[in-house]
């Protein structure tokens, strides 16, 4: 998919395997990582969207874009204990909002689109986009933060949702 615009790339919906496979770590901010954030950010940016993970549209890259910023490699070294729930949406299965209890704030480290190393604590909706997002490069989705049973009954409620058993 070298060169082709988001726009004109599918965002991969759930069972897609390449959903719940880690993402390999990017070595190496060349032009073709340039253009896949170029992308995302376009996207992003068309739908009003909040966050997109590079796996989301096919590409196993360690990239995701959370309000207009682009985190390469991220990773969360730090989590405050205050929490809340939210209610998510995501992507890759539309129509479906599920309530995540996330941390509040984080303290996250990553590559800038300059290569620069960067940590930064966030807050509120910034923590919880990123904290999705990352889920997501990790091969987890929203509905692995849920009991067990509750999965199960979201995950039939989908599956009817698109018509399949």
């Amino acid at each position: 998919m070298k060169g082709v615009p988001l726009a004109m790339r599918e965002i991969v919906h759930f069972p897609n395997k390449i959903l719940t496979t880690p993402t390999n770590k990017v070595l190496e901010i060349d032009k073709d990582i340039s253009d896949l954030i170029s992308d995302m950010k376009y996207i992003a940016n068309q739908d009003n969207i909040l966050g997109v993970a590079a796996n989301q549209v096919g590409e196993s890259k360690s990239i995701l874009i959370a309000q207009g910023i682009a985190y390469i490699n991220p990773e969360i070294i730090d989590k405050s204990k205050a929490r809340f729930t939210n209610t998510e949406g995501c992507l890759s299965f539309p129509g479906l909002e599920v309530k995540v209890r996330r941390s509040k704030n984080i303290l996250v480290r990553y590559l800038t689109e300059e290569g620069e190393i960067k940590t930064e604590q966030l807050h509120d909706l910034a923590a919880i986009v990123v904290q999705h997002e990352i889920d997501h490069l990790l091969g987890l989705t929203f509905l692995d933060k849920l009991l067990p049973y509750k999965k199960r009954i979201l995950w039939k409620r989908y599956r009817k949702s698109l018509g399949l058993k």
